[in-house]
């Protein structure tokens, strides 16, 4: 069974997004988080992401290919639109991409990775064993955060690492949780 995962990126005071964009503009970022949905320990096995419709659209849309992944767009109608012109998969619910990914074999880990209500949802949810939280050591005008209090008092945390240059000027961590 695949290991369900949050992965979010987020400024120091938890921000993720300003009028459905992120507030951050750092290629070198957008690197380590696409190295980190990747990512696999077994070559033989693939990753899925779990991606709300709106934020699919601000954020991932531009990518042409995701690699190895199973992209599921949890939505409406629209979701099912914009899924089947990008080649990839839309379910109506949080809850309903569960159920589709959880009947695939050869998915290793899961990374559900926003928007609000979605992690919102995750954080919630006792399936979701692990959150992966790359934090920006600056702040930055955001009207969307992530949830954290009292969400974040039911995880432990595994380990930090520090890294301190991605090439441009921002400094970040990446903060790794389990379920308590």
């Amino acid at each position: 069974m695949a290991t369900f995962s949050i992965l979010a990126m987020t400024d120091e005071n938890f921000g993720i997004g300003l009028n459905d964009y992120l507030p951050w503009n750092s290629p070198p970022l957008g690197k380590l988080h696409m190295k980190l949905l990747l990512a696999t320990d077994d070559p033989f096995l693939d990753n899925a992401v779990i991606i709300g419709r709106k934020t699919w659209d601000a954020q991932y849309a531009r990518y042409k290919a995701f690699g190895k992944r199973c992209v599921v767009i949890t939505g409406n109608a629209a979701a099912a639109k914009h899924a089947a012109l990008l080649g990839v998969s839309a379910v109506p619910s949080y809850d309903a991409a569960f159920t589709f990914i959880s009947e695939m074999q050869n998915i290793e880990r899961v990374f559900i990775v926003g928007g609000a209500s979605i992690f919102t949802m995750a954080m919630q949810d006792c399936r979701v064993q692990e959150l992966t939280l790359i934090r920006i050591q600056a702040a930055f005008e955001c009207n969307v955060t992530f949830p954290t209090n009292p969400l974040l008092e039911y995880w432990v945390t595994k380990e930090k690492t520090d890294y301190h240059n991605l090439g441009d000027s921002l400094r970040v961590s990446i903060e790794k949780f389990k379920r308590d």
